[in-house]
């Protein structure tokens, strides 16, 4: 027998956690996607705004059709959601790395063109 009361405090606190970092994480993230921005701020604003959006909705889309395709792909009943799990963070990770070598290479290249 489950203790409903110590899960539903440990969801409310992982909740909790994962707002917070939420809440860290956009606001420097939209800050320095604006930043350097003197004209034409209202569009560069809402194009970080349909950014996110959008990919806030094909993101989950992409990875929940990757997991669907590993478990119709894997015979055995009893791994199929342990293989469209690892199929999906194994994605969800690429996709990650791409982006963080995408963000350590534009930086540098946007002050050798403010520097000439």
């Amino acid at each position: 027998m489950t203790d409903t009361s110590t899960s539903d405090r440990n969801r409310a606190t992982a909740l909790c956690i994962m707002i917070f970092g939420l809440g860290v994480y956009f606001v420097p993230a939209s800050s320095s996607a604006l930043n350097g921005v003197r004209e034409e701020s209202g569009v560069a604003s809402a194009f970080v705004n349909v950014t996110q959006q959008v990919s806030g909705s094909i993101g989950p889309a992409l990875l929940n059709s990757v997991f669907l395709m590993a478990t119709t792909a894997t015979a055995d009943t009893s791994l199929q959601s342990i293989e469209g799990y690892r199929a999906a963070f194994g994605v969800s990770a690429g996709l990650f790395l791409i982006a963080l070598a995408i963000t350590l290479v534009l930086p540098r290249r946007a002050s050798k063109r403010t520097a000439d």
